[in-house]
């Protein structure tokens, strides 16, 4: 394999025995291209689909973005099988439930480390030219789905308008 060597797992001079496992030397990796692993919550799991295109951020560097495309959603949880999940090989019922969504992204400039921390956003869905409002302006909702929304006009009056809500995060 081609790579770089990213750990060193014996030491010069260490005794290597291979009884029952095959003992690691050290390690190589390809970090030309590197595979997120986020974690995607049980609650919006069902949202997400490979294909779907995906971002992050590093903590060194907020404001650059890091893009890929969603290539797979591992269909157990992360800690399914754990030993410490009392005997059975279901998760635990006590911690939260997580499943692995996985993209990969160019590290050309090599500026990515394995196993950095990096907040990963996925893209549900995009509007382009679209008004965007606070959910708190909405008034309730009519049996035709619309809202109605109390707007201020150039000349300083209030009109009420009734509007048709796409795309929203419980905030907007």
């Amino acid at each position: 394999m081609d790579g770089k060597v990213v750990a060193i797992m014996t030491q010069q001079s260490q005794t290597v025995i291979a009884q029952q496992e095959v003992p690691v030397i050290l390690k190589l990796a390809d970090v030309d291209t590197l595979t997120v692993k986020a974690q995607i919550s049980e609650a919006d799991v069902i949202r997400v689909h490979p294909g779907q295109m995906a971002y992050f951020t590093i903590l060194s560097d907020p404001d650059k973005r890091y893009y890929g495309k969603l290539r797979a959603i591992e269909p157990a949880a992360q800690n399914f099988g754990d030993s410490a999940s009392s005997g059975n090989s279901g998760p635990r019922s006590n911690a939260a439930v997580f499943y692995a969504a996985l993209f990969d992204v160019p590290n050309t400039n090599q500026l990515l480390r394995i196993s950095m921390t990096a907040q990963t956003h996925i893209v549900l869905d995009t509007a382009q030219h679209a008004l965007i409002i606070p959910v708190a302006a909405l008034g309730e909702r009519s049996a035709d789905g619309t809202y109605p929304v109390r707007a201020v006009m150039r000349d300083g009056s209030v009109n009420t308008r009734t509007v048709h809500t796409g795309i929203g995060n419980d905030v907007r």
